[in-house]
């Protein structure tokens, strides 16, 4: 993972955090003396977050680190694509056939 793609991810990881606790940008902007529009800048990955605001947001958002971090589920369609190609062709053939099986189920 690149640079742009960690704030890129980051960000998304934030504004999820953020609207679970039901907060503004404004409100959480607040809460961690930044402005508004530098932490819509963090949000749309066009900036990168401190040290110092992470902890902030990790501390205001009631999150562990760990929790902060796990942004994985946000990658691109593509990325996904990839690593569930890498997945599937790690397989035996009986587990291919359980998968294929398992991602027919999700046709409509």
């Amino acid at each position: 993972m690149n640079n742009t793609e960690l704030k890129r991810y980051l960000g998304k990881r934030i504004k999820e955090l953020r609207n679970n606790k039901n907060l503004t940008q404004d409100a959480l902007a607040e809460k961690i003396s930044m402005k508004t529009s530098n932490l819509s800048n963090i949000e749309t990955g066009k900036s990168a977050p401190s040290l110092v605001t992470i902890i902030q947001l990790i501390n205001v958002l009631e999150v562990s680190p760990n929790e902060f971090f796990s942004f994985y589920h946000h990658k691109e369609p593509e990325d996904l694509k990839n690593e569930i190609d890498k997945i599937f062709d790690n397989q035996t053939q009986e587990n291919q056939r359980l998968l294929y099986k398992i991602v027919k189920s999700f046709e409509n």
